[in-house]
């Protein structure tokens, strides 16, 4: 909770001094309209859209706290039937629940099926523990096989609720999940990785400020065109690597200063 109450304060602050000429008018409502909601279905978090993960995330922590009353099995089972029972209801009801508690009942199966193997990998996929050809091999096929299904299925937006083929969707889903574990194991304690899993609660709020901030650079100072950067990949790499050094920075600082909330 205190993430983000920090973030969304922060972030508004922002908007309203990035848009301090904007004839778009807005007052202290807004935020607490935002957080009260907190979701964006109706572009509540204009000032900073990734906010919506926030609420969603602890509505799912809050969902899942009443499966651990099942085992792991029934659990994941009672998880899978949520899930999919939500997904169509939600499809057709074209329904929306404040703190993303739609969103959280849609993906509390890959929330539970995560926290379930998390200590049974070895058991789970023991391919990931076998020879080093037999893995990568694996990250291969995996790696294809989600590139085609996700064309295939088409465009998804879980904060919108939408999975084009709930039964691909999963597919997929379950797909990039073994995708995520072969290469875990393929990169052992790797510093970078752990460092962003660390901060990813940073990483996550502040990218867009970040990306905001390079834009102005590139268009107001360095006169590129602004449409250049959606079509071109090279920009994606910029905006990443840009958006990296400015947070990390940013983190530095908050570790010298002793911040040590989150």
């Amino acid at each position: 909770m205190i993430p983000y109450m920090f973030f969304l304060l922060i972030s508004y602050c922002y908007w309203l001094i990035a848009n301090r000429f904007s004839p778009v008018q807005v007052d202290c409502y807004d935020i607490v309209k935002a957080f009260v909601i907190g979701s964006n279905y109706q572009n509540e978090f204009f000032f900073n859209a990734p906010m919506w993960f926030f609420p969603a995330l602890i509505s799912t922590h809050i969902i899942a706290v009443m499966f651990n009353k099942f085992t792991a099995t029934q659990g994941i089972l009672g998880a899978l039937i949520t899930s999919a029972s939500a997904m169509l209801a939600f499809t057709f009801l074209k329904l929306r629940l404040p703190w993303g508690i739609d969103v959280a009942l849609t993906m509390i199966f890959f929330f539970s099926l995560g926290k379930a193997i998390r200590n049974q990998l070895p058991k789970i996929i023991p391919l990931a523990l076998d020879s080093g050809i037999k893995r990568y091999a694996s990250i291969i096929v995996t790696f294809l096989l989600l590139i085609f299904l996700s064309e295939v299925n088409g465009r998804v937006d879980v904060n919108t609720l939408m999975f084009a083929n709930i039964p691909l969707f999963f597919i997929n889903a379950l797909l990039g999940i073994l995708l995520t574990i072969l290469i875990s194991f393929s990169v052992n304690q790797n510093k970078t990785f752990t460092y962003l899993s660390k901060n990813t609660l940073w990483f996550f709020p502040l990218h867009v400020f970040a990306f905001a901030l390079l834009t102005f650079l590139l268009t107001r100072i360095g006169g590129i065109d602004i449409a250049l950067k959606d079509k071109s990949f090279i920009f994606s790499v910029i905006y990443t690597t840009f958006a990296f050094l400015i947070i990390s920075l940013v983190i530095n600082i908050k570790n010298r200063v002793g911040f040590k909330w989150f």
